[in-house]
């Protein structure tokens, strides 16, 4: 990886956006397949960008109601991302 944080972040976030099956719903995962067969790619490309970003909302909804709730902390939630971006950086 690059020695930059900024570049090594949006690494992280173009890999995991790009790993859909990590992700998306089974549903739309099926859909987005399709449309990839049938090389419809930009559609492709938006309908992962699209849940991508519905995602990411639903997933920060759930970290805010979880501080919220004294399930966590902004702390825990640090400690988190910092080791999700190591064992980022072990793989590649």
């Amino acid at each position: 990886m690059n020695m930059d944080p900024v570049h090594d972040m949006k690494e992280f976030y173009n890999n995991w956006r790009q790993n859909v099956q990590s992700w998306m719903n089974p549903g739309t995962l099926a859909a987005y397949r399709e449309l990839q067969e049938r090389k419809l790619y930009q559609q492709a490309h938006r309908l992962q960008k699209q849940q991508f970003g519905a995602y990411l909302f639903q997933l920060s909804r759930q970290l805010s109601d979880m501080m919220k709730d004294g399930i966590c902390t902004f702390d825990d939630l640090f400690d988190w991302q910092r080791q999700l971006v190591e064992d980022f950086d072990k793989r590649m």
